[in-house]
């Protein structure tokens, strides 16, 4: 009975496909996850050198946060996602490996892919 009981009051999945995270987090048995937030993104071209495209299938939740973080874990980019489609001028950005992460604004979806910057 205390194990279901724990199991209502407190879920917390994550799913990882293929270099994407989905994480949700809810605190009770009547919060649901929103079905509409989108599961993936794509990033192109990848290996790229002078720009970096970001494209959503659906922008269906507002406050949609992209990151990029290098490989110490340092955040170098942020910016809220507002369409479809966004590029990002990396022609500065040193050579080497990044993560670019989308957030929803409460933390419920993350999704993460890998990018090398030539």
């Amino acid at each position: 009975m205390m194990k279901k009981l724990l199991f209502i009051l407190f879920v917390f999945l994550t799913l990882d496909m293929s270099a994407q995270t989905i994480t949700i987090d809810a605190e009770d048995a009547s919060s649901k996850p929103q079905l509409d937030v989108p599961t993936k993104f794509s990033i192109f071209p990848n290996p790229g050198k002078n720009e970096l495209n970001i494209s959503l299938p659906s922008l269906a939740i507002e406050g949609l946060q992209l990151e990029v973080y290098d490989v110490l874990g340092k955040k170098i980019y942020a910016e809220a996602l507002n369409a479809l489609t966004f590029k990002i001028n990396i022609a500065k950005w040193n050579s080497g490996f990044y993560l670019v992460r989308l957030t929803s604004s409460n933390k419920a979806v993350t999704l993460t892919k890998r990018f090398v910057k030539l």
